[in-house]
């Protein structure tokens, strides 16, 4: 009595055929990804500066807050946001370059508007 067993498996076609379809949705996906990714980042970057409009503009509306009111610049309207992953720097009065785990921002410098710290 001859019993044959039949291995199961796949054929050398069907994983060609699924490596390809796998390498055609990574070519599809990855630059998506990719643009996502840097789009995230612009996002935090404008986040993190309307962040500092707001202080700027707190600052001038209740000078209690800070203490300088309008007459505070840049560099104190940002010394009060803290965050371990963000830099902010002020190159120059009324300007803001901003960086987000050591990653400059693609927009730098940022420039807050001359009636909001000029008011």
């Amino acid at each position: 009595m001859n019993i044959r067993k039949s291995q199961g498996g796949f054929t050398l076609i069907e994983l060609i055929i699924v490596i390809v379809v796998l390498g055609i949705l990574a070519a599809v996906a990855l630059p998506r990804y990719l643009d996502l990714s840097t789009e995230a980042r612009n996002a935090a970057c404008d986040g993190v500066f309307g962040a500092v409009l707001s202080q700027a503009a707190i600052n001038i509306a209740d000078p209690s807050i800070g203490g300088f009111g309008v007459a505070g610049t840049t560099a104190q309207a940002i010394d009060i946001i803290r965050d371990a992953d963000t830099t902010l720097t002020s190159p120059a009065d009324g300007q803001v370059a901003i960086s987000i785990g050591g990653v400059a921002c693609a927009n730098n410098p940022y420039t807050i508007p001359a009636d909001l710290v000029n008011d």
